[in-house]
This record gives structure tokens, sequence and C-alpha cells, in this order.
């Protein structure tokens, strides 16, 4: 490659990365906070973070977030929750690991992940965060639920 096509993808990476920081800055700047084990009212669903742990999955590391959902429809609602959490460390934004949230946890399904959800039903889910070992040690770490809700993880 020639040094101007180098330098040509270097700036289109740093561009990218400062619009992904400032898109999700300016999205969040007017977001509802709320912290660990605090109840979260929504129009459909009713949230809580229970606890978030770090746990070792070779080179890299597993944050996985407990959350408590409680459905406020009035049908029963299938498989909607795993594009309403995104994690925030730093700059850099992650989805739950689909693979991982869905497995069974403990001998238990995953009901958040894989199951129907009733109306005035209360479950627990895990859900499941693959990031570096540097990106877990982060001084903050922030959920966002909804578009609108920062949890404070840490």
């Amino acid at each position: 490659m020639e040094k101007k096509q180098i330098l040509g993808w270097v700036l289109l990476v740093f561009i990218t990365a400062v619009v992904s920081i400032a898109m999700f800055d300016e999205f969040t700047k007017d977001a509802e906070k709320a912290e660990i084990g605090e109840e979260i009212i929504q129009d459909d669903f009713n949230y809580k973070v229970n606890k978030f742990e770090i746990k070792n999955d070779n080179d890299r590391k597993d944050i996985v977030v407990s959350i408590e959902a409680k459905s406020n429809n009035d049908e029963t609602v299938s498989n909607v929750f795993s594009n309403n959490f995104i994690l925030k460390i730093d700059d850099k934004t992650f989805k739950p690991d689909d693979i991982k949230s869905r497995s069974i946890v403990n001998g238990k399904v995953n009901y958040l992940y894989t199951n129907q959800i009733n109306p005035e039903q209360t479950v627990t889910c895990l859900l499941v965060f693959n990031v570096s070992a540097k990106q877990s040690e982060s001084k903050k770490i922030d959920l966002l639920i909804n578009d609108n809700v920062v949890v404070n993880l840490k």
C-alpha cells in the first residue's frame, strides 16, 4: 500500500471513532440516570439491574449483568430484549453476546433471552458482554437501557 492510502485509512478510522463517540455521548446526554438495584419504570417493562460481575474467558473477560424485568404488557412478548441493552466502556460500545446470553445459566434457561414473557410476569436474565481484559479494568462502565436510561455499573 502506498503511504497516502495508509494515511487515508488511518484518518477514516479516526473520524469514524470520533463520530461514534460523539453520537453515543449525544445519545445518552439526556438519558435518565439509575443505579444498581434501582427500579427503572418504562412503558412496557420495569427493569432492575441486580448486579454485575466480571468472569474470566481465557484471554478475554465476560461482563455478566443480572437484570430483572417485569412485563407491563397486555400480551405475551417474545425475544425483544437483546437489542435493548448496550454496554459502554470508556468510548466503546458493546451488545450482548447472543450465544452466551442464550445459554443455560446455573442449570436454568436464561428466560429473558429465550422465552416468552407473559403479562405481569417477572423474570431474571443474565446478559453477557465479551470484552478485553483491559476493558474490564476500566473505571467507567455503563449500561444503556432502551436508549433512555443509563445505569452506572462501575
